[in-house]
C-alpha cells in the first residue's frame, strides 16, 4: 500500500511586460542561480534574468572571504551566512529572498 502526498503548485514566475516603468529599476535586480562554488564551498550565483527591460545579464552574487562579505557588484551586505538565504541579507540597495510561488 501506498500514501501519496500533494505537490507544489507548477514552477511559474513573474516576467515583466513592455509595460512596464524600469526608470526606478537597477540593472542588477532580478533573479540569480546558483551556478558554481568559490573555495570556501560557498555557491556562487548569476543574473538569470532582470526586471529592466533592455539590460544585460551578467552581474553576480559572491561571497568576499576577505571581508565576510556577500557582494552585488560593489554593494555588499557584511554576513558570514554560508548561503544567502540561511538568513536575512542586505545590502544597502537590495536583500536576498527566496523566490516563491506564493503557495
Amino acid at each position: 500500500r501506498y500514501t501519496c502526498c500533494g505537490l507544489g503548485g507548477v514552477p511559474s514566475s513573474v516576467v515583466p511586460t513592455s509595460n512596464l516603468v524600469s526608470e526606478n529599476i537597477a540593472v542588477w535586480e532580478g533573479v540569480y542561480e546558483p551556478v558554481s562554488r568559490d573555495e570556501s564551498g560557498r555557491l556562487v550565483f548569476s543574473q538569470r534574468s532582470t526586471f529592466k527591460k533592455g539590460a544585460g545579464l551578467g552581474n553576480s552574487l559572491t561571497f568576499d572571504r576577505s571581508a565576510y562579505k556577500w557582494c552585488v557588484g560593489q554593494d555588499c551586505a557584511s554576513s558570514d551566512l554560508v548561503h544567502p538565504l540561511d538568513d536575512t541579507l542586505k545590502g544597502d540597495k537590495w536583500q536576498a529572498v527566496a523566490l516563491s510561488d506564493f503557495d
